[in-house]
């Protein structure tokens, strides 16, 4: 049976899956005073790599006899080391940020919660104790864990190497590198004639199911300059009527590749907005957006366009676990609320949002 891949993500996920809001209005952590103490009130544990409803997630299991509300969470240790010098309290105020209900994710008791598949690496859990409004009572508990990475199957491996984009007016060599086996691409190259994202990767998505490779957007890089806080990003724009779109939010569809032995044909996703207006991606690509004056801007006049084929180069079993940069979740907090580019567990389940910004 042949199975035509399709976007998935442009209507059902966008942005953080556990209910964040963009603008970061909700909660907050207001009683940042408190001085945070771990216990034993919460025994955490971890049942890694099950098939639940068809999706693969990793299972945090907390035992309790206590009473008190609590949050479950999960990060990478070095990106709490890095970014938090494993200050609890400062990652679990980022972590709630930009909740307007976050009664709805607290616990109460012994509990299990389901995350859709972490990447393989050591990671840390927390249980940490708080109420409706974001406020610490003080206690937490924590558990390390180490994932591994799955075995890579041939398929998988059949897209890794050097592919050379063909276009009518503009041509890339891509190089796409392991980066968590049998899900997870590291592409780099697109691009590169530019000085400033020359230097850039961002992650695909790999399907078990049908072979094909995915395009999403997501936050690349940080910076600052005299005049505004920038963010880069990886994006696809598209037009409705006359009206050019920037689909920005991580997660979001772009484009599917599907692939025949050398071969592969990248066509864009037709996506829509909160209102309904369909926008049919027709390229993407690298674009900064300046917080002071709202406004975005492409590193390049031209990018590929929709759709466009690739041809393999060569072959080259790499992995890349470093081309993707993490980015501090305290610097992502004064334009909108993101998930965090793989730095924390994401709920299998749980309401989303979706939007577009338009171009100005």
């Amino acid at each position: 049976m042949l199975i035509i891949p399709s976007c998935t993500k442009n209507t059902d996920f966008i942005g953080d899956s556990r209910g964040r809001t963009s603008g970061g209005s909700g909660s907050s952590g207001g009683n940042s005073n408190v001085t945070m103490v771990e216990t034993n009130d919460w025994k955490i544990s971890v049942t890694p790599r099950q098939t639940v409803n068809g999706e693969v997630v990793d299972i945090v299991n907390v035992s309790t006899t206590s009473s008190s509300t609590y949050y479950v969470d999960a990060v990478p240790v070095d990106y709490f080391s890095t970014y938090y010098n494993n200050d609890v309290k400062s990652l679990f105020n980022d972590l709630i940020s930009g909740y307007t209900n976050l009664s709805e994710y607290l616990s109460q008791g012994s509990t299990s919660i389901n995350f859709s598949r972490m990447d393989s690496g050591e990671w840390i859990a927390f249980a940490v104790g708080m109420d409706s409004n974001g406020n610490f009572t003080g206690y937490y508990s924590s558990q390390r864990f180490t994932l591994t990475q799955d075995e890579a199957t041939e398929a998988y491996n059949s897209w890794i190497g050097k592919w050379k984009v063909n276009d009518e007016q503009k041509s890339y060599t891509l190089r796409i590198a392991a980066y968590e086996n049998n899900y997870k691409y590291a592409v780099s190259g697109w691009e590169s004639d530019n000085q400033y994202a020359g230097s850039y990767s961002f992650i695909t998505e790999y399907s078990q199911k049908d072979g094909s490779m995915t395009f999403f957007a997501q936050l690349i890089d940080t910076y600052t300059t005299t005049d505004s806080d920038v963010y880069a990003y990886f994006v696809g724009s598209g037009y409705s009527g006359n009206t050019l779109y920037i689909w920005d939010y991580e997660g979001a569809d772009i484009a599917i590749a599907s692939k025949a032995d050398t071969t592969a044909t990248v066509k864009g996703c037709t996506v829509s907005d909160d209102s309904g207006t369909s926008i049919d991606m027709t390229t993407m690509g690298f674009a900064d957006y300046f917080v002071s004056s709202s406004t975005w801007f492409y590193y390049t006049n031209h990018t590929p366009a929709f759709p466009f084929t690739m041809t393999k180069q060569s072959t080259d079993a790499s992995t890349d676990r470093s081309a993707v940069r993490r980015i501090p979740m305290s610097r992502m907090g004064t334009i909108k609320t993101k998930s965090m580019s793989g730095n924390s567990a994401r709920r299998a389940s749980g309401s989303s949002a979706k939007s577009v910004k338009s171009a100005r």
